[in-house]
């Protein structure tokens, strides 16, 4: 909020919405499977918790599956192939090109030790 931002007001407002805020990562927590935090810092189930996001959302509930029928509704032009309209053989030089200005730059990684 920053220091010029706290009235009265404010601070009332954020102690309302603290308990709710307080159940909403309780829940989180809970429907994650993750344990109620101790008392101090620790990255240890970080690669757990990564995992158990993942196979919730994606492998779980299907996100990025096509599914027949389902639209971008707030986007109705919105192509579903983005390679569509690339022209295949300029895309081609472009890489061409910069390939061999990148090689050029850095032709010290390709000298053996």
């Amino acid at each position: 909020m920053g220091l010029q931002n706290i009235t009265n007001q404010s601070v009332e407002e954020v102690t309302k919405s603290e308990g709710a805020m307080e159940k909403i990562i309780h829940d989180a927590r809970k429907d994650f499977g993750i344990g109620k935090r101790k008392g101090h810092h620790s990255n240890k189930s970080w690669n757990v918790t990564f995992a158990s996001i993942l196979e919730q959302i994606h492998h779980k509930s299907a996100t990025f599956n096509y599914t027949p029928g389902r639209e971008y509704q707030a986007f109705p032009k919105f192509r579903r192939n983005i390679f569509q309209g690339i022209n295949k053989k300029s895309t081609h030089k472009w890489i061409k090109k910069h390939k061999r200005k990148w090689h050029r730059q850095n032709r010290f990684l390709y000298k053996l030790a």
